[in-house]
């Protein structure tokens, strides 16, 4: 039977995620600033749940993966008061 090995860089993917939710901020902010959110609480806590997801999960590395490295230096997505 064929091994068949699997990579995958998480650190790509975290980067992807943190662009991502920095778009959704300023889209959020956006639509904020035209009064066309209708909760605007509940979106802005449930984006500040996800970004702190993913600010923590860059903090989480395994030594010496290069895929998997250590991303605490990078910018944090800044949350919504």
């Amino acid at each position: 039977m064929t091994e068949i090995k699997v990579t995958y860089s998480i650190d790509g993917f975290r980067r992807n995620l943190a662009r991502e939710l920095k778009e959704l901020k300023r889209d959020i902010e956006h639509e904020l600033s035209k009064n066309n959110i209708e909760f605007p609480d509940d979106i802005k806590e449930r984006f500040n749940n996800l970004a702190c997801m993913s600010n923590s999960f860059n903090c989480v590395y395994v030594d010496g993966l290069d895929d998997f490295g250590n991303l605490s230096d990078d910018p944090e997505i800044e949350l919504f008061n």
